[in-house]
């Protein structure tokens, strides 16, 4: 599977207008809402595959993944983009959590990750059917 960018999307097109805040995102999941459409800028991509990127605005991050359905290019940090999916409920795995952390490109070695990862994670993750690159 490669990335494929069509007409500024990254898998399948969609509605893009007025998509929430990631922000007003928070609100909107905790009130159990699981369709959305969240925008921000993006933190950082798997360097791996690209098969997830984390969401930032301000101070507030979502981890967006794509059930390897689609990858998107590496190089995308900075970047401004929509993603369009669901909320959904997670657990981390403590393999999963030392899988990120070893590929994010943060100088841990193998022995400290897995020190430092000894728990689940219980967290809220969206799940993208596309992205849409904004700039």
């Amino acid at each position: 599977m490669t990335a494929t960018l069509t007409d500024g999307f990254y898998s399948a097109a969609f509605d893009f207008a007025n998509p929430l805040s990631l922000e007003n995102a928070k609100n909107y999941k905790e009130k159990g809402i699981k369709d959305a459409k969240i925008s921000g800028t993006i933190a950082q991509v798997c360097q791996s595959k690209g098969c997830w990127f984390e969401l930032k605005e301000n101070t507030t991050t979502q981890n967006i993944d794509f059930g390897h359905k689609f990858l998107m290019t590496k190089d995308l940090a900075g970047k401004k983009v929509i993603a369009g999916g669901s909320f959904y409920n997670d657990t981390t795995s403590v393999e999963q959590q030392i899988h990120e952390a070893l590929e994010d490109g943060k100088t841990m070695t193998m022995e400290q990750a897995k020190k430092k990862f000894t728990t689940h994670l219980i967290n809220t993750g969206f799940q993208a059917t596309g992205v849409k690159l904004v700039d």
